[in-house]
């Protein structure tokens, strides 16, 4: 298959296929634009220009939203309604770029965001004017105060685990942190392992279902090339792969292969395989080693 589509005039920093529309796909770009994508013929039927360079973006896993929000360097949250081609609501609370978003895998109602101001918010579409809480990691302000950090640097990466029940945030402070949804509180789980963040744009992360994976484990990017694994709810650092020499800047874990990709700054896609020892009880998935099994370059 060759697309002759130049796409995007600068970075490319998402893509998300429909989850309701397998022939439909997304991408954003520091272009300030977002573009909806036909697969069967490999060009874009909706460009969205957003006048904003846009960091990440998240396509809503709900059919009859239809929305893609969209984190922007001038400090908003843009949604997008793809069935109607426009833009149909903004959301103001950061003071710097918004550099993540994503929505909630158990309300679809519910977005959260990141940015350059260390914060991590949590929103309702539905009341717009103000995010529902502010995430603090020391855990001592109240959800709503002004004062309140998740990181004490850039977060540039964010992700629900696959009940909605947790989130995961990543920041230029070089730290991880889980946080209860619910009760908008840091988990205070320490991810060691040297973890190094130094990404300008968005770090897409990756996590096994807890129910097919025991522990259910993190796979965190770095600036340094390697991918941490890390065990979700109690820190410890399982292994890590040594990738390229530049930095790596996301991951995507296949389940059914048991596989994990990996982009990096040499413009490669990495394909990493488990091996997975002989298990005692047949019903429960043990994750062990990870090993590089092949690699495809320009």
């Amino acid at each position: 298959m060759k697309c002759r589509n130049a796409g995007h005039k600068l970075t490319v920093t998402g893509i998300n296929w429909s989850p309701y529309n397998w022939k439909l796909f997304t991408t954003s770009s520091m272009d300030k634009t977002v573009k909806c994508w036909d697969s069967n013929y490999m060009v874009p039927v909706h460009t969205f220009d957003l006048r904003s360079r846009v960091y990440s973006h998240a396509m809503s896993p709900r059919a009859r939203n239809s929305l893609v929000a969209s984190a922007l360097g001038d400090d908003f949250i843009r949604m997008c309604d793809i069935r109607h081609k426009v833009a149909v609501l903004t959301l103001s609370g950061h003071y710097k770029a918004v550099m993540a978003v994503q929505w909630s895998p158990l309300f679809h109602n519910i977005l959260a965001s990141a940015g350059e101001d260390g914060t991590v918010r949590i929103w309702d579409i539905r009341n717009p004017l103000r995010c529902l809480a502010s995430l603090d990691y020391t855990n001592e302000g109240s959800l709503t105060s002004a004062r309140n950090v998740g990181h004490t640097a850039p977060v540039n990466g964010l992700t629900f685990t696959h009940d909605g029940l947790h989130l995961l945030s990543t920041g230029q402070d070089n730290t991880l942190r889980l946080w209860d949804v619910y009760q908008g509180t840091n988990v205070l789980v320490e991810y060691g392992g040297g973890l190094v963040n130094r990404a300008r744009l968005c770090v897409t992360l990756a996590l096994t279902k807890s129910d097919k994976c025991i522990p259910p484990l993190v796979f965190h990017p770095t600036s340094n090339g390697r991918i941490l694994i890390y065990d979700l709810f109690d820190g410890t650092l399982h292994d890590h792969l040594h990738g390229p020499m530049s930095s790596i800047n996301c991951v995507v874990w296949r389940q059914h292969n048991q596989e994990l990709y990996s982009g990096d700054g040499d413009k490669r896609i990495l394909v990493w395989r488990s091996k997975v020892e002989e298990q005692e009880d047949e019903n429960e998935d043990v994750c062990i080693e990870m090993n590089e099994q092949d690699a495809w370059s320009d």
